[in-house]
């Protein structure tokens, strides 16, 4: 792994900083009441530089949104020969709802939620995110692509964002209705199971053109 630079070290911190105070700011007054310029006076920054790392206010609620287009993307590319698209989603999606669902997360998770259930700005972003991941996936998934025309990349990435965030969805509900984590994650991981049973056999052994008979 390279060794972190001075600058790179610095823009890091300076990212992290906009995103925390960004948090403190909307936990305690909601999204729609703060402004940019406070979030930056926060972080003892200039609104620019705001800018200059998130490119929007709603950016910065979901800061760790690009890091899970780029792991849903590396998972699905990087899988292995013997391993289908489906499973290589599955493990990311995975990841994400136990990310979701740990009982570590706990309060700031359920803070965090109700913040965007609160904000009508914040669910459009969300399904803008959608369709960002879904547009992703999509171009990860040309190895599986029978010709120029063949459609199969853009309705395997609706059916696996769609089902992704019905889960999630899902996983929202149970805990802003204050559910205990258990039943939260046991019922997240049977509507999980039940999801992927839903697709078609051809879907699950789904891999690179060349690595099939």
């Amino acid at each position: 792994m390279p060794v972190e630079g001075r600058r790179d070290r610095r823009k890091r911190l300076t990212r992290a900083a906009i995103s925390e105070c960004g948090w403190r700011l909307f936990d305690a007054r909601g999204f729609d009441a703060v402004t940019v310029a406070e979030i930056a006076e926060a972080a003892d920054v200039a609104v620019g530089t705001v800018f200059n790392y998130f490119p929007s206010k709603e950016a910065i609620l979901f800061d760790r949104a690009g890091d899970l287009v780029e792991g849903m993307v590396a998972l699905v590319r990087e899988r292995g020969p013997e391993q289908g698209v489906v499973a290589a989603f599955r493990e990311w999606h995975d990841r994400a709802m136990g990310f979701l669902t740990a009982p570590a997360a706990g309060a700031r998770t359920k803070r965090f939620l109700e913040i965007v259930a609160g904000s009508p700005a914040l669910r459009a972003y969300e399904r803008e995110l959608d369709e960002e991941y879904r547009q992703a996936l999509t171009t990860a998934l040309d190895d599986v692509r029978h010709g120029r025309t063949d459609p199969t990349p853009v309705l395997l990435a609706n059916q696996l964002i769609t089902l992704h965030r019905t889960v999630a969805d899902l996983a929202r509900d149970l805990i802003l209705a204050g559910l205990p984590p258990r039943v939260v994650r046991t019922r997240v991981t049977t509507a999980t199971r039940t999801a992927f049973a839903l697709l078609a056999d051809h879907a699950h052994t789904l891999r690179t053109q060349h690595d099939r008979p």
